[in-house]
């Protein structure tokens, strides 16, 4: 899809439609949020990644001001769950780049048991990283 931006499409819709993930048939997984109805964001991180929708443990694709797309993935070789953050994509992503103000981790720290005294965070950063957060509480996945 990012290397070929004029044919991507066809060879990913080619596979959706062998697949059976075509955009009639697409079963809703509540695991993957954010995604359009042809499920083609999580058909190209499968296909990018060469992974198995299994090891898809749960996706967010959603993206605005302070808002992330991320996703958590099994990766069975290594044995580990991996969160993944997607970087600077869309104009949101550049807003949230450029929300540079220092913003204090002592609240931050009291409520996460570390001393934030003293301590500083890109506010744009930290926007999204407390917005993944609350949305990995929001859908029970830090159980």
């Amino acid at each position: 899809m990012w290397t070929n931006k004029c044919t991507g499409c066809c060879g990913l819709t080619a596979n959706t439609i062998l697949h059976p993930r075509c955009c009639c048939c697409h079963s809703k997984n509540d695991d993957i949020v954010g995604d359009n109805i042809c499920g083609w964001k999580e058909a190209t991180i499968l296909k990018s990644l060469g992974i198995e929708e299994s090891d898809v443990l749960y996706a967010n694709f959603s993206n605005d001001v302070g808002v992330n797309p991320y996703l958590i993935l099994r990766d069975e070789k290594w044995k580990t769950i991996v969160l993944a953050i997607r970087g600077t994509l869309s104009f949101e992503d550049m807003i949230s780049d450029v929300c540079i103000t220092p913003e204090s981790l002592e609240g931050i720290g009291e409520e996460f048991g570390f001393d934030g005294t003293g301590e500083y965070c890109h506010s744009g950063m930290l926007a999204g990283a407390k917005w993944i957060f609350d949305d990995l509480k929001k859908h029970n996945r830090l159980d």
